[in-house]
């Protein structure tokens, strides 16, 4: 990430972690916020400091760019398609394809409760940079 800064306690599980800023070298280009574990920052009984799911990997970060210029997906998601990550923890790549224009679906999701609580953390900071949903009859996005 390129910013961070500090998150106070969020949510049912009290957990805090930083606050980055990830460009997505999309068209037009885009920027990601997401609140993520930092073991520096998380009191030892955080829920998220237990969790590696709310680790930034490099591995993630790195595919920012393979996501966002993937012609294949941009095709899928053109077409309306859906789009479901398993096992998101931060859901940084799955709001990542979420920037694809045209997924008549998009889910993130984990199995842990302090990460699905985290999940829509980042959802709600960058619902204003997504696309909207198709105008389709019964479409509906599931972010």
């Amino acid at each position: 990430g390129q910013g961070h800064r500090l998150a106070g306690p969020v949510g049912k599980y009290g957990s805090s972690g930083l606050i980055s800023s990830f460009p997505v070298p999309c068209d037009p280009p885009a920027t990601l916020v997401l609140r993520h574990r930092h073991r520096e920052v998380e009191p030892p009984d955080s829920s998220l400091l237990r969790s590696m799911g709310a680790a930034i990997w490099p591995a993630s970060v790195a595919s920012l760019a393979l996501i966002a210029q993937d012609p294949a997906l941009r095709e899928i998601a053109a077409k309306g398609g859906s789009m479901l990550e398993l096992g998101s923890g931060h859901g940084l790549s799955g709001l990542a394809c979420a920037l694809l224009p045209g997924w008549r679906r998009a889910v993130i999701s984990d199995k842990s409760n302090p990460i699905v609580e985290l999940i829509g953390d980042n959802i709600s900071r960058n619902l204003p940079s997504l696309p909207p949903p198709p105008r389709l009859p019964g479409a509906a996005r599931a972010l």
